[in-house]
């Protein structure tokens, strides 16, 4: 195992939180206060392990405690859209959290993390240090078959804490393949169907 990191969320699968919040001198639209955003909560080795590249600005570290200045990370589309053409140091104010505040030390490339058919949509990224979760996700990135390390995380884990469950371990080419290339192929048969049954429609019509 080279690099490791833990999600609330893993992209392509549902189960996102939403947050509702304020940015730092943002102008909304007559009767609008405030804007709702997916997010996740991920540790400091997320980024590097998943390979979610940091444009500005840094990703998250292990002093960002509940005990420091809250932070966050923000993706390219949330910079782009809410907070301009310098997002470090900018705030977010969070509506249901008393209206504390956090501040924008990272921006992160654009990602699609719903479904790579969907565009890019705004995402903002807390540590999970900050905003705990009750359950999480660890990525593994291994040097040899990631197949070959499931039995030893599952023993490390296990010695731990025996009580904690682990439980869909795969991987990510296995996930890509069932959440875009299983749907893209779906997509394109039942395409094909009706296609053929539109064929077969036409065929009749000028038969009779």
């Amino acid at each position: 195992v080279s690099r490791v990191g833990l999600t609330s969320s893993l992209p392509m699968i549902p189960g996102f939180t939403a947050v509702e919040l304020v940015p730092e001198r943002f102008n909304f639209s007559p009767g609008q206060e405030s804007v709702t955003i997916v997010s996740s909560s991920v540790d400091h080795g997320y980024f590097q392990a998943l390979g979610v590249g940091i444009v500005s600005g840094r990703a998250f570290l292990e002093t960002d405690t509940t005990d420091s200045p809250w932070v966050a990370v923000v993706d390219e589309t949330f910079a782009n859209r809410y907070l301009g053409s310098n997002p470090i140091g900018k705030r977010v104010r969070f509506v249901q959290l008393d209206g504390r505040t956090a501040e924008v030390v990272g921006v992160s490339v654009q990602s699609r993390h719903n479904s790579i058919f969907t565009p890019p949509q705004p995402f903002l990224y807390l540590p999970a240090t900050q905003h705990p979760v009750p359950r999480m996700t660890l990525i593994a990135e291994t040097t040899s078959d990631p197949a070959g390390m499931v039995d030893p995380l599952r023993e490390v884990v296990r010695s731990i804490d025996i009580n904690v469950p682990v439980y869909r371990i795969e991987t990510m080419e296995e996930l890509f393949a069932q959440r875009s290339v299983a749907v893209a192929n779906l997509l394109v048969g039942m395409a094909t169907i009706v296609g053929f049954v539109g064929l077969a429609l036409a065929l009749i019509g000028l038969y009779a």
